[in-house]
């Protein structure tokens, strides 16, 4: 009889954590649905124990949460990437102009990156490396894996569409690979907007604004000294020091355009967005970031990566880095294999495709090798 009177209360335990579960998924997505991201990720937590999802799951709606907050919406992207691509009377050149500006001008803050971060931890655990996130590989993923892989790689919606693509389709672009080189030339170029940002990684710096081109004309002259002359610069000037950091200033000779930078060890430091001055003389003689008295320059704020680590070091070390940016400086060519755009791309920057990149080459190639 104890047996029979302990059984039915065993069912509504079971019963009644598998209407907790299935509650918890339906507030989720709903929360998800109705744009509540921030309310989403506490209910989803750290999806070690996530009720109602797998891990999985749990993490492919954390990167959902996340792209929603940083107001990254994959079907609106994707929508305007093929209307793009599909422009017939567009050239590749162009497209690929187009496109890289459409993805750069959503970069908005960090969570872009937890989002990339949440999607690779989905196909993780599941045992699936964010390498086969291409076209070649794509067909055999779960529907959830193949989600994940298109949040990460922007550009494989329009692989799968295009059916004339060529080559072994084994390579992916990695948008947190994106993010980084974005930052990286905005933290030299603070003000650039996403079409010059496309100009500037084509190699065709002539097309972007004034502005862009006086902060890679005064990077290049603070990175290679005798070509100060040659881009319309005085040699740079060194005003101060910030902590361990060098200040410099740059000038241009008819005084049209004045800036900052600060050096670590000979490389130049990325500063975060909006925080680089420019545009203002410095009139102190003794400059004291700590005391910004209306004067002087105010207090730099940088990141902790230099234009080497971020951008140099990762085009000689990480193949995966080299490949995103080279394919999506060819979006649109069907004609080229992925392999040889890549190659390309590096004999563009230091004229072999197994060269070591230095500081002096990139802001060449940014420079238009002039």
């Amino acid at each position: 009889m104890r047996l029979f009177f302990f059984i039915p209360i065993l069912f509504l335990f079971i019963a009644c954590e598998i209407d907790t579960k299935e509650s918890n998924r339906y507030e989720v997505l709903q929360l998800i649905d109705n744009g509540k991201f921030d309310l989403a990720l506490d209910k989803l937590g750290n999806c070690n124990d996530s009720k109602g999802f797998s891990e999985e799951e749990c993490h492919l709606n954390r990167g959902m949460s996340y792209f929603g907050l940083a107001g990254y919406d994959i079907t609106s992207v994707g929508e305007e990437l093929y209307k793009t691509y599909s422009d017939n009377e567009t050239t590749s050149d162009e497209k690929s102009i187009k496109v890289i500006a459409i993805l750069f001008d959503r970069f908005k803050g960090e969570n872009i990156e937890n989002g990339v971060s949440e999607y690779k931890l989905a196909l993780n655990s599941s045992s699936v490396d964010k390498s086969v996130c291409n076209l070649t590989d794509f067909a055999n993923l779960s529907t959830n894996q193949q989600q994940s892989c298109i949040s990460i790689n922007p550009i494989l919606l329009l692989d799968i569409i295009d059916e004339a693509k060529v080559g072994d389709n084994l390579l992916s672009i990695d948008l947190q690979d994106l993010v980084d080189i974005e930052k990286s030339v905005r933290g030299i170029a603070p003000n650039i907007s996403s079409e010059d940002m496309a100009y500037l990684l084509s190699n065709d710096l002539e097309k972007t604004s004034q502005n862009t081109q006086d902060e890679i004309d005064a990077t290049q002259c603070l990175i290679i000294e005798d070509s100060c002359t040659a881009v319309g610069f005085r040699t740079a000037e060194k005003v101060g020091n910030y902590n361990n950091f060098e200040i410099w200033k740059l000038k241009k000779f008819n005084n049209s355009f004045t800036t900052l930078k600060l050096t670590d060890n000979d490389s130049v430091l990325l500063l975060e967005e909006n925080s680089y001055i420019t545009q203002k003389e410095v009139v102190c003689l003794e400059i004291d970031y700590q005391k910004y008295d209306g004067n002087c320059f105010p207090k730099p704020v940088k990141t902790d990566t230099t234009l080497t680590s971020n951008i140099v070091d990762k085009l000689n070390d990480d193949d995966n880095f080299r490949n995103s940016i080279a394919l999506i400086l060819n979006v649109g060519d069907d004609e080229t294999s992925e392999t040889e755009q890549v190659d390309q791309f590096m004999i563009d920057i230091c004229d072999s495709s197994d060269c070591e990149v230095t500081e002096k080459n990139l802001i060449q190639y940014f420079n238009g090798a002039k």
